[in-house]
């Protein structure tokens, strides 16, 4: 039988994340989608006030879509909250981050973040993603737990492709490279930065974005995503959008 640790989505905690995505993200097969999962083994009980010491707490900033996400959205095993974007007259959910009380977090949402039809990956973005992500989970785990099995998992992302940048403008796009597997590490929060570092590339950042790139058909990424003294370039606005 194959081991959880290696296929999270044999875990019910994973499973009971989708029935979350089904009412909050219901347009992936359209926009296309990206899910960051840390899931600890054996599970473990984590505390409301824990939860509002870091994850339901204001003043910690993590990402923009946390940032200006709506009222926490509670459920039975923790809580969610969703960042909204505005199409015609409605709004629409396009990125959320869920914290259960089990030993599980999720970074989930579009690939088209504004739902405006843009099939570009912007994996300066995506670098500044999965390192807000795994900080989220030092904080919310520490203590509890040593390691944690992260994964990094897309649906429908052959209709997109890796924007490259040259003077702040996206030059050329990568298609898809006809397949890709979900990416599963075991990562030890130690190797996670805190906040004094809160921006400094971490090595497993480094590593998955360049996973990632295989996917668009890349031995490796094109371009750093991040300056000299190891600073992502995301929170500085250049390059992208």
């Amino acid at each position: 039988m194959e081991k959880v640790e290696l296929n999270p989505r044999l875990d019910h905690r994973f499973n009971r994340h989708l029935k979350l995505v089904g009412r909050y993200l219901p347009k992936k097969n359209e926009y296309g989608y990206f899910t960051l999962h840390s899931l600890t083994f054996p599970e473990i009980e984590i505390s409301i006030e824990r939860l509002k010491e870091t994850f339901l707490n204001p003043e910690r900033i993590y990402t923009e879509s946390l940032t200006y996400a709506q009222k926490p959205d509670a459920h039975p095993k923790g809580y969610t909250r969703r960042y909204e974007v505005r199409r015609v007259s409605e709004e629409h959910t396009s990125q959320m981050t869920t914290c259960y009380f089990d030993g599980h977090i999720v970074t989930d949402g579009y690939l088209d973040v504004f739902l405006e039809e843009n099939d570009g990956f912007n994996p300066n973005w995506f670098t500044h993603k999965v390192q807000r992500h795994l900080q989220l989970t030092k904080e919310v785990f520490e203590g509890f737990v040593d390691t944690v099995i992260f994964s990094v998992m897309f649906e429908n992302i052959e209709n997109f492709k890796w924007e490259i940048y040259r003077s702040g403008r996206i030059v050329e796009k990568k298609p898809y490279a006809g397949y890709h597997e979900d990416i599963v590490s075991k990562v030890n929060l130690l190797e996670i930065h805190g906040r004094d570092k809160w921006n400094i590339k971490m090595k497993i950042t480094e590593d998955v974005i360049t996973n990632i790139a295989r996917i668009f058909g890349m031995d490796g990424i094109p371009q750093l995503y991040w300056n000299d003294k190891e600073e992502l370039d995301y929170p500085h606005g250049m390059p992208g959008r």
